[in-house]
């Protein structure tokens, strides 16, 4: 599935209340996540400003070896798309 179209059906399961469950396993995981922010718009994004160490979890402003960024995706939506993934691999 393209990107275009996971963000297609992320944002109709969100508007359908769709995949709830999948979204409630997968949000737990992006609450606990120091990539995690709230947009006064958006809600619950993952932040693409900001880089993480998925082994030790450091997060920083400028990316370094083995960081990696957040995708910016609002994550209501995204994390109700079966075929969609977390850019560190907690889901």
């Amino acid at each position: 599935m393209s990107v275009i179209s996971q963000i297609a059906t992320g944002f109709f399961n969100n508007l359908t209340n769709k995949e709830e469950e999948l979204y409630i396993e997968r949000i737990e995981k992006c609450r606990s996540c120091k990539l995690l922010k709230k947009d006064n718009i958006f809600g619950e994004m993952c932040n693409s400003d900001l880089y993480i160490n998925p082994k030790t979890e450091e997060t920083s402003l400028v990316k370094k070896p083995g960081f990696v960024n957040g995708c910016g995706c609002v994550l209501r939506s995204k994390t109700r798309v079966k075929d969609a993934h977390c850019p560190i691999a907690r889901w």
